[in-house]
């Protein structure tokens, strides 16, 4: 008897801790990014040749709202002026998908970082000229996240947070069948 009242015991407390385990909501996993997230991505690329000169940029995770996460990529050429470009994607509009099969990739001219590629659904690049929204030409179904490769796994918990903020906004499943 007293062995049944045991195993009772601790199947009750068993549920109990699983009744309290909960995932973060919306406003919590918000909150996270903007307080640490922003640490975890992003990086600078000093001055590098291209073939229109020098180049020196600079990505960050910009904002992150309710709705939308904005990435901000602030490219400078050496002698000229500066241009910021800015991505914003609403989360909805983000292809929901594991986070070990979002795509990696090198950037080719700046070897300490690299870009995890997040499917979505179209959306327009844009940036400011003389005070003013200019809207990009063409339309991207990948958003580029950077970081420092030397920093993967950090970047990692912000994919996995802006992932969990896609699937609470109704974000689509990005299937790959073939």
């Amino acid at each position: 008897m007293k062995n049944i009242i045991t195993i009772v015991c601790l199947v009750m407390l068993g549920i109990a801790g699983t009744q309290n385990a909960q995932a973060q909501t919306k406003e919590e996993t918000i909150e996270w990014l903007n307080m640490n997230g922003k640490d975890f991505v992003g990086g600078t690329c000093n001055w590098v040749a291209n073939g229109s000169g020098k180049v020196k940029d600079i990505f960050s995770l910009e904002k992150i709202s309710n709705d939308v996460l904005r990435i901000e990529h602030w490219q400078s050429w050496e002698g000229s002026g500066t241009t910021t470009y800015y991505s914003d994607v609403s989360f909805e509009s983000i292809l929901y998908q594991d986070v070990s099969t979002v795509t990696k990739v090198d950037d080719t001219d700046c070897p300490t970082i690299a870009y995890f590629l997040i499917k979505t659904e179209p959306y327009k690049k844009w940036w400011m000229s003389d005070g003013k929204r200019v809207e990009g030409l063409d339309y991207r179904t990948n958003l580029s996240i950077p970081y420092y490769k030397e920093n993967e796994e950090n970047a990692k918990r912000v994919l996995k947070a802006i992932m969990h903020l896609a699937k609470l906004s109704g974000a689509k499943e990005n299937k790959q069948t073939f």
